[in-house]
């Protein structure tokens, strides 16, 4: 069976930032990143259909969808398999660049500020390029940390004896 907690406390948080897109000149910070909580082993499809309103935010209008655009459904996945943050493409016609340079596999293992970017097929429109910001710590360190500098103030004593009455 599935067990969820575990599966939660195993995920990753990664942000997708959208630094290059037609309507990502009017946004803030907040408005074009992507945030996702990848549990292992378990692909995340992105792309407009998934994604309706984060992806509507950055393309503005429907002319950027479609077939004609090359935007339709799935743009890629993301795949958290720890220690690893894997790209998948779609399709193997997808076109995907990592910083930079095309995609020559149908996965590749991304890093932290990997520059993710997809072409888009109408010319005039810039192509959709996203920072990856994969901090590497799985949500269950990160409640750890947080948990461990809550502090009443009083020392922590361990391993000590209960006093004799």
């Amino acid at each position: 069976g599935v067990d969820l907690a575990r599966d939660y406390a195993a995920a990753v948080e990664i942000a997708l930032e959208c630094t290059c897109a037609p309507g990502v000149a009017g946004l803030s910070v907040p408005e074009r990143r992507l945030v996702l909580n990848l549990p292992p082993g378990r692909p995340q499809k992105i792309g407009p259909r998934q994604q309706p309103n984060f992806f509507g935010r950055l393309l503005l209008d429907d002319s950027c969808f479609g077939e004609a655009s090359g935007v339709e459904g799935e743009l890629f996945e993301l795949v958290w398999e720890p220690p690893c943050l894997v790209l998948r493409r779609p399709c193997p016609a997808a076109v995907l660049l990592v910083n930079g340079a095309p995609m020559r596999h149908a996965t590749f293992v991304l890093l932290h500020n990997s520059d993710l970017s997809v072409p888009l097929a109408m010319r005039e429109k810039p192509p959709l390029a996203f920072k990856v910001d994969r901090q590497g710590q799985s949500i269950s360190a990160k409640m750890e940390r947080m948990l461990s500098s809550w502090s009443c103030g009083a020392p922590r004593v361990h391993n000590a004896e209960a006093p004799a009455l």
